[in-house]
């Protein structure tokens, strides 16, 4: 059996190399890094490079990469503008799948299996009309 842990445990501080040997000593094998500015700013490439480093050096997987809920432009800021590829305003829907785009150039210097995709955020209701605009 694969041990794989999710970031988002830490969430709320910075990913460094430190939490990375910690995840490794404790038996995990894989991570799944979880997208904020605060967390993993997935649009850094110095952190991209550093975080990828660190896996390299514990012997961990990015085994999957969860996407940004939220778009935030600042590591510095404590909350952002959720972000949903199934809003029914087709520029904030291009918007948010423009801002997946940034998280998925991780994977040019950090390989991963999975990429994590909500299709909604916090308790929104059920529309038909989201699920119709996920799948534009």
């Amino acid at each position: 059996m694969q041990r794989i842990l999710s970031t988002y445990r830490y969430v709320n501080q910075k990913l460094t190399p430190g939490i990375l040997a910690e995840i490794a000593k404790a038996g995990f094998s894989a991570v799944e890094v979880f997208c904020t500015a605060r967390h993993f700013y997935y649009r850094d490439p110095q952190a991209v490079r550093e975080v990828g480093a660190a896996l390299g050096e514990y012997r961990l997987a990015l085994h999957s990469l969860h996407a940004p809920a939220e778009r935030d432009g600042s590591p510095t800021r404590d909350g952002g503008i959720p972000i949903s590829i199934s809003d029914t305003e087709r520029i904030r829907r291009l918007d948010a799948v423009d801002e997946i785009k940034r998280a998925l150039e991780v994977a040019e210097t950090v390989p991963f299996m999975y990429f994590v995709q909500h299709l909604g955020y916090g308790r929104q209701s059920s529309d038909p009309r989201k699920f119709d605009a996920a799948f534009t």
